[in-house]
């Protein structure tokens, strides 16, 4: 049976030139096709140490540097920990919000900036397929783009988690994207999508960029 593989960053910045991961999160699904629910499987939250950069954005993510530093591993050991969990559970899929336009462009800048072109999970990031909620919403013509209104606006009534940590967008992820299945029309996003912001993206980023 193949799994989904919700996925999240969090940055030191909007701008994926000059700018670093400092925590990749995800969490693993299975799906029951009768239902369209997800069932998580694993969560995972891994920061990355910082080389010779700096944590900023604190004051979103709630990461600071003591804390990348003392908790942190290598961006290397961090991917193929990613890379080995999609690999065991046998995911097929990453779904994330804005993954396509940021997330993993991201992903493959970093990997490119530590010289680790060579490492599966480069390649992965061209050629799996990906399912993107703010896509669907800007398909649709949604009223709200973010995922916080987009929970809002579908979960009034709804706590979320820890904004802006990356597992807990990720379980917000899950409750939007299964939204979204049941309304029908979430298709999986074309490769050629995912490359429209390969430039930098502006240092005050829009509501739709933000999580």
């Amino acid at each position: 049976m193949s799994c989904f593989c919700f996925f999240d960053l969090e940055t030191t910045g909007f701008n994926i030139e000059g700018k670093h991961i400092v925590e990749i999160g995800y969490v693993i699904c299975s799906k029951d096709p009768s239902t369209n629910q997800f069932c998580p499987l694993k969560e995972k939250s891994i920061i990355i140490k910082p080389t010779d950069w700096e944590v900023e954005m604190s004051c979103i993510h709630g990461i600071t540097q003591q804390m990348a530093e003392d908790q942190g591993i290598p961006f290397e050991m961090a991917i193929d920990i990613w890379y080995k969990d999609i690999i065991d559970f046998n995911c097929d899929t990453l779904i994330g919000h804005n993954i396509c336009r940021f997330d993993m462009p991201f992903v493959r800048r970093d990997i490119r900036y530590y010289n680790l072109e060579e490492h599966p999970l480069y390649e992965m990031m061209f050629t799996i397929t990906r399912y993107d909620t703010l896509i669907y919403a800007q398909k649709n013509n949604l009223p709200y783009k973010s995922l916080n209104s987009l929970l809002w606006y579908y979960f009034p009534n709804y706590e979320r988690n820890q904004a802006h940590r990356a597992v807990s967008d990720c379980l917000d992820t899950i409750m939007v994207a299964t939204k979204f299945f049941e309304l029908g029309g979430f298709e999986p996003t074309r490769h050629r999508q995912q490359f429209v912001r390969m430039v930098p993206l502006p240092q005050t980023a829009p509501e739709t960029i933000l999580a």
